[in-house]
């Protein structure tokens, strides 16, 4: 067994994982079967690129690519959580979860708070069951569990733990965590259980609506006939290997057939209902929650289903890859209830395509209202408006920064109505522009926050954001803390400063907070006055922009006669 460290995080691995995550591409190409054929002599890596780890072994070099498809993990993920009287960071090691609650910024002796946030009090509050080809293995020879996204629920209730290389879910009941971390030492038969469902050969999850409605996308099965049987009545299902959109699925018998009724993925619909708490009394230890299962979704489109994407309605992406170009072509379908339906009928029979057709997203978010929608391919993020049936495009943007080997985003939030957004090595945000006046057109402004990249040096009074220099590793968008933004790496939780001027301008008018984004006018010199007023003016502020005392007539009169407003500076200037 070998050991190696990258920052903060140690990676314990065996050489059977290693060869495996390795995929035996190799200089010297292992071909031995045996783990103590193989001798290692060194271990290698760098903080600025801490996915990637060389090691020197008797046959060759190995370089080992510590990404999301590999047999390694890149450090555990986290996920903020804010749950009535609970605010604090799950976090995820290998099978266990741990509750921790934030600690407190000290802004007096850091009026900047930016850097890694220790958590405080972290209790074991859950222990994930290893798989069975796991489990039932030696210790020695088992690799290291990839750990799983964290997908919280909309009602903020239940989280699901989604193991995306065991194609495995766990669903937690929040409520019991935090119990268990107030009292680690109490008589677990007691009050509920924290896990409240859980599934296998799941190849995606997606929460759906505000009623813990959530969905299953599910691979097609196959059945292989009993030949001797007359009637064929008995049949049992086996693997073969047929490739649905990029996924592959191995093949057992020669003798096996396709069902014609389940040879597509199929889409499954769940939700949880509350248990009585006299029913939890009763019994000593009980869920909080049950699932019931909803029906099946019936699917358009020509390709099967290989991805959902969850929200006020459910998005199923369909994807299909050529074998011979590995080229891929892909859409996805928007489903919503049926106009002719109550909004309590949560049944999967009430659900139809709604909407038009869009191109396979990587990412697909809503914000908290479910009126933005931002749809991300690779770098390029496409912001929509739901509202009174319209489904609108507001503008488009690209993300990335210079120090990006690969500029694809690979997290979304939408936090009170900025859009804040991550890529390998850095983490922007977009502030959309108006959204109330349909006269004008929505222009978005975007910015870096942190980065790897060196940032330029603006002159003494410039409005310029100035990004943090430090060392990321696919951060995720987690919340706001103490007027921070808190981004999980794989080093750890980030706070990420917003006290710059523009930032925070633009983070309290997206909230609606207009007189409290006026204070921070103050901060800006003069002499930038003319800066913030086109960003003001973009956010449709025209009139506190017109009033800065910074601004020319010149910009003041061509303000006024683009949005048809009076132009008498006497009337816009305070007194």
């Amino acid at each position: 067994r070998s050991q190696v460290r990258v920052g903060a995080i140690f990676y314990e691995f065996s050489i059977g994982s290693l060869k495996r995550s390795a995929d035996e591409k190799i200089l010297g190409y292992l071909r031995f079967k045996e783990a103590d054929k193989i001798k290692l002599h060194k271990i290698c890596a760098s903080p600025s690129r801490p996915d990637i780890i060389i090691l020197a072994t008797s046959i060759g070099i190995v370089t080992v690519n510590l990404d999301d498809k590999g047999a390694l993990p890149t450090g555990s993920h986290q996920s903020l959580v804010v749950n009535g009287r609970t605010n604090g960071i799950i976090s995820v090691e290998d099978s266990s979860v741990y509750l921790s609650s934030t600690s407190p910024i000290n802004t007096n002796t850091n009026p900047e708070p930016s850097g890694i946030v220790n958590g405080t009090s972290k209790v074991l509050v859950y222990e994930s069951p290893k798989p069975l080809n796991q489990s039932l293995t030696s210790s020695k020879t088992t690799s290291t569990r990839m750990p799983p996204r964290l997908l919280p629920s909309p009602s903020g209730e239940f989280l699901c733990l989604f193991w995306s290389k065991e194609k495995k879910y766990e669903i937690l009941h929040m409520e019991s965590l935090s119990n268990v971390a107030k009292k680690p030492n109490r008589d677990i038969q007691q009050g509920y259980t924290p896990a409240v469902d859980s599934g296998v050969n799941a190849l995606s999850f997606a929460w759906v609506g505000d009623e813990n409605v959530f969905a299953l996308l599910y691979p097609p099965e196959l059945i292989k006939e009993d030949s001797s049987s007359k009637s064929k009545e008995k049949s049992v299902t086996i693997r073969t290997n047929v490739t649905v959109g990029t996924q592959q699925f191995e093949k057992e018998n020669e003798d096996a057939v396709l069902d014609p009724a389940k040879f597509k993925p199929r889409v499954e619909m769940k939700i949880l209902v509350g248990v009585n708490a006299d029913a939890a009394e009763f019994s000593g230890s009980i869920a909080a929650a049950t699932a019931t299962f909803l029906g099946s979704i019936s699917l358009r489109g020509r390709y099967p289903p290989t991805c959902l994407f969850g929200g006020p309605v459910l998005c199923v992406g369909s994807l299909s890859q050529d074998k011979d170009t590995s080229q891929t072509d892909g859409m996805a379908y928007f489903y919503g209830r049926r106009l002719d339906v109550e909004a309590s009928d949560n049944r999967a029979s009430s659900y139809t395509s709604i909407g038009p057709a869009l191109p396979y997203p990587d990412l697909l978010v809503w914000d908290d209202d479910g009126v933005l929608c931002a749809i991300v391919l690779g770098r390029r993020i496409a912001i929509y408006m739901s509202r009174s049936g319209d489904f609108m495009l507001l503008g488009t943007s690209y993300l990335g920064s210079t120090s990006d080997i690969d500029p694809k985003v690979c997290s979304a939030k939408f936090i009170h109505g900025v859009l804040y957004c991550s890529t390998e090595t850095s983490v922007q945000c977009v502030f959309l522009g108006n959204l109330e006046n349909e006269k004008f057109d929505c222009e978005m402004d975007n910015f870096t926050l942190a980065s790897t990249a060196t940032p330029f040096r603006p002159s003494p009074h410039s409005l310029d954001v100035i990004h943090n220099q430090m060392v990321l590793f696919r951060p995720s968008i987690l919340g706001y803390h103490q007027g921070c933004l808190l981004v999980s790496t794989g080093k750890g939780v980030y706070a990420l400063s917003l006290s710059q001027p523009l930032l925070r301008i633009g983070s309290l008018l997206a909230a609606g907070h207009s007189a409290r984004a006026q204070r921070w006018f103050e901060a800006v010199h003069p002499s930038q006055h003319e800066h913030l007023a086109r960003f003001l003016s973009r956010r449709g502020e025209v009139k506190s922009a017109i009033r800065l005392v910074g601004l020319s007539v010149e910009t003041i009169v061509q303000l006024c006669k683009f949005y048809d407003l009076d132009h008498d500076r006497d009337h816009y200037t305070p007194s």
